[in-house]
């Protein structure tokens, strides 16, 4: 760990990524969901974003999902250190301190982006950072919200949408169009479920699996119930899905 710790920074942030938020893994889909938004609310007005319109929205929205990773540490920095040491953070791969100069080029590049390819969607860009703002501080309120994990999470699942929202902004509005208004609420409240559905099943374990002090569904629900529970925000994700593809046949 100390040999670690005296890498260079680029490669310390490297085996971050790889065990944190590995691109590899979590890449791939994060650009299929904002990739899909935005294909979407081109589809629903009409129109085809070019090639570099269609990737600046992904990367744009994409890195919030990098913002939320990094914020994570910040607010689980206690946690981490009493029950799962062996994390970055904790064993002094990387410092909170450098991982906030990441978020800040992070959102310097998000706000480069929307003010060259989408300058009408910068009122959605600092809607999602102020709701990933409020999150950051738990609300104001951190004890009262994580005394009650199943608001904790409805309430942090609001940025899902957000980010597709941005997502299709960004794709729709450089052509000279418009928000398809109601005709987005499909897709929105999917895109609600989908995160939700995503968030129950990586906190499910089976009892060999869980960690003392570490919080799951399943260790706080029961093993069934917890799957019962993932599984209805799937069956209700369905009609939703079939709504939503109704609006661009």
């Amino acid at each position: 760990m100390l040999a670690e710790a005296h890498l260079p920074l680029p490669r310390r942030l490297w085996i971050y990524q790889a065990e944190r938020f590995p691109l590899r893994r979590h890449g791939p889909l994060i650009t299929v969901f904002c990739g899909a938004a935005a294909l979407y609310g081109a589809r629903l007005v009409g129109g085809s974003p070019s090639l570099p319109v269609l990737l600046s929205a992904i990367l744009c929205s994409g890195a919030f999902f990098l913002l939320m990773r990094i914020a994570d540490e910040f607010k689980d920095r206690h946690d981490d250190q009493r029950c799962r040491p062996y994390r970055p953070v904790p064993r002094g791969l990387v410092s909170l301190q450098e991982l906030a100069l990441v978020a800040l080029a992070t959102a310097l590049l998000q706000g480069l982006l929307v003010w060259r390819v989408a300058p009408d969607a910068w009122w959605l860009l600092l809607l999602t950072w102020g709701w990933f703002a409020l999150m950051g501080v738990e609300f104001l309120v951190p004890v009262w919200l994580r005394a009650r994990p199943l608001l904790y999470t409805l309430s942090h699942m609001v940025i899902v949408p957000l980010i597709a929202l941005l997502a299709l902004a960004m794709a729709v509005l450089p052509a000279g169009g418009t928000l398809p208004g109601a005709a987005l609420l499909p897709l929105l409240a999917l895109c609600y479920l989908n995160g939700l559905a995503i968030e129950f099943a990586r906190k499910i374990r089976f009892p060999d699996q869980e960690e003392p002090g570490v919080e799951t569904w399943s260790a706080l629900w029961g093993l069934g119930p917890a799957q019962g529970r993932w599984l209805v925000v799937l069956l209700l994700s369905l009609p939703l899905s079939l709504v939503a593809a109704q609006q661009i046949r």
